[in-house]
């Protein structure tokens, strides 16, 4: 991998037990990014700029195949950890005051090549211990000059 990758990120949220899931109500992200690695660990950076023009800056850090971070830091700060067969706390932090969820990793599937990295993540966010929404992110950071691939 290259130190300036793109970062490709897409998320579905669907009520839970659904079967159904609606494509059209995918959330997508594609931005420039920062990768490096450091202490065993695989680090991507990037930046979000939401709707009303602030910056959210975005660290993801890959542990091993069962464990992903992934923090956020500007107007909506959170840290998420995403680590197979675990619940995790979080917390928003927004301007409004804090809000308390908890995310339940069901499977997390990461494939890396020599040019790029493919995560999956299932999991299940939780308010009070109740089911709020199934999930599924896919993240794929890839190298910018894809020129060089093979």
């Amino acid at each position: 991998m290259t130190k300036d990758v793109l970062v490709c990120i897409s998320g579905l949220h669907q009520s839970p037990g659904e079967n159904i899931v609606d494509a059209d109500e995918a959330i997508e992200l594609i931005v420039p990014g920062t990768y490096y690695h450091k202490n065993n660990k695989q680090y991507i950076l990037y930046e979000e700029i939401g709707e009303n023009g602030d910056i959210t800056k975005n660290q993801m850090k890959i542990y091993d195949d069962k464990h992903v971070e992934i923090r956020k830091s500007g107007s909506l700060s959170v840290c998420m950890v995403f680590e197979t067969g675990k619940r995790h706390p979080a917390a928003y932090q927004t301007p409004f005051g804090e809000m308390k969820f908890a995310i339940d990793t069901r499977a997390i599937e990461i494939e890396k090549k020599k040019n790029c990295i493919d995560i999956g993540i299932d999991y299940r966010l939780e308010i009070n211990r109740e089911p709020l929404a199934d999930c599924r992110i896919e993240i794929n950071i890839s190298n910018v000059n894809r020129e060089h691939q093979s």
